[in-house]
């Protein structure tokens, strides 16, 4: 399980409760990287989110059921804005999601 705070973990916790199922004995870790890891090495099983989890043999995705959406945000300084490489990238993600920053 993701570490206390975590929005994952805040959106796990949340659907076990709708879906009525306690969870067991917990080991929390604070990284999908370390999650990961942890899947390989047969400790245990984590919700992550699909895009966080690259592609890898060993490892089962399962969709989830009326799972809640996990919002993604970009952060940049408001003075860095313009300056050219957070300016081309923040291009880039304005044509792929279709909004203004």
């Amino acid at each position: 399980m993701r570490e206390k705070g975590s929005t994952t973990r805040k959106l796990t916790e949340q659907m076990m409760q709708d879906a009525g199922v306690k969870a067991g004995a917990l080991l929390e870790i604070g990284s999908r990287e370390s999650i990961r890891e942890a899947v390989l090495r047969n400790i245990g099983i984590s919700i992550i989110a699909r895009h966080e989890v690259p592609h890898n043999p060993e490892l089962r995705v399962l969709a989830l059921e009326d799972a809640p959406v996990m919002h993604e945000y970009l952060y940049c300084l408001k003075e860095r804005r313009q300056a050219r490489l957070p300016a081309a990238f923040l291009g880039v993600a304005q044509e792929v999601v279709g909004s203004q920053f």
